[in-house]
């Protein structure tokens, strides 16, 4: 593999307390491929390092088994299995994962290797006020396609907070899902006393130490949601007062958020899990503007589940009956037309011989498939 330049300054992390290395290798390039920097932050079971990937001189985020308990090195382990078997544009992508060379005083401890985002997470957007709901819409549409991704591997990610939710600079997703060092297959019964998530975001079966399902990170992300547009935790307190309140009763959501918020979230916060939406079946970002959408006539999509970003003429179906209204991304992440209740559409030839102006084929040529 050759080396590409990197075009920033490279400075080594010297004298950080902690990692000694300035220059990581793996079995294949014991030489070293990971120049590593400043940290960038120290948890529970690792420390984050900015790094640079000489490879191909792409900035990478390094993490640190923190200490040599088994439990801390298996969390990384975990984690690096975890992200080398997804692949998604709303997931941190998986580089590279190695053990601290010898020599160093944390000789022998395991590193993963991902993506490093610059944009910050949704902890630090949060802290800086409340965001706009058309952001905050982007943001959940993109959370939610890498959680189905996630979900459609079997896995739960059980720790989805603000702080594992990452800004990104790619026009692909404004998202991205990050630390999966607690994942588990979905089905999955926490082990007494073991770490299932963050308290304040915790889902009531994860407060009753029930088994995991997908529904779990649903619920955790709502939370999230919740708090981006108002600047409050839904359940705020102490750990134990956080945590008992989920169980008795479902977060206040302020009727201000509008009809489309309002009832998005209380789906995705609903204390069944069965009563919440699943990943796969996310709706369209309309949510973010109820009254533009409400003011808008729509086909559906032949009784399939989402919504169609683009009128026919009249705004009718073939039904003759106002379809359900909808606004499109702004990123032109725009739903499948299927117009007609009683016809497929289901090629660019039928839909162009539907509808031959091309104001109409704009929506075939940038559908995407909900699932």
């Amino acid at each position: 593999m050759s080396a590409v330049p990197v075009t920033e300054t490279l400075l080594p992390a010297a004298g950080l307390p902690g990692l000694d290395a300035s220059l990581l290798g793996l079995p294949n390039e014991p030489q070293g491929r990971f120049l590593v920097h400043e940290r960038l932050g120290r948890g529970a079971t690792a420390t984050v390092y900015r790094g640079s990937d000489l490879a191909t001189g792409r900035p990478v985020a390094i993490k640190v088994a923190e200490g040599p308990a088994e439990k801390d090195a298996s969390r990384i382990l975990d984690e690096a299995r975890v992200l080398a078997s997804l692949n998604h544009p709303a997931v941190v992508r998986f580089v590279a994962a190695g053990t601290v060379p010898d020599g160093d005083r944390w000789a022998g401890r395991p590193y993963l290797v991902e993506e490093y985002a610059s944009g910050g997470s949704l902890s630090d957007r949060i802290h800086q006020g409340i965001t706009e709901p058309t952001t905050v819409a982007s943001w959940a549409s993109d959370a939610l396609a890498g959680l189905d991704h996630v979900h459609g591997k079997g896995l739960v990610h059980r720790d989805i907070k603000p702080a594992n939710i990452l800004v990104s600079q790619l026009r692909r997703s404004s998202v991205r899902l990050a630390d999966f060092g607690i994942a588990v297959t979905a089905g999955t019964t926490p082990e007494a006393g073991m770490s299932s998530g963050t308290v304040h975001y915790m889902s009531p079966e994860q407060a009753k130490e029930q088994p995991l399902h997908p529904a779990t990170d649903i619920y955790a992300l709502g939370l999230v949601l919740l708090e981006c547009l108002t600047g409050e935790k839904a359940y705020p307190g102490t750990p134990v007062e956080s945590l008992v309140a989920r169980t008795l009763r479902s977060p206040a959501i302020p009727a201000g958020l509008g009809n489309g918020w309002t009832s998005l979230l209380k789906s995705m916060t609903a204390m069944n899990p069965a009563d919440r939406p699943t990943a796969r079946r996310r709706p369209s970002r309309w949510w973010a503007d109820p009254d533009r959408a409400a003011s808008m006539k729509f086909p559906t999509r032949g009784g399939r589940n989402g919504l169609c970003s683009t009128p026919v003429p009249g705004g009718r179906t073939s039904s003759g009956v106002s379809g359900t209204p909808a606004v499109s991304s702004p990123k032109k992440k725009l739903t499948c037309c299927w117009a007609l209740p009683r016809t497929r559409i289901n090629s660019k030839a039928s839909w162009t011989a539907a509808y031959p102006a091309s104001r109409w084929n704009t929506c075939w040529a940038g559908r995407i498939s909900t699932g």
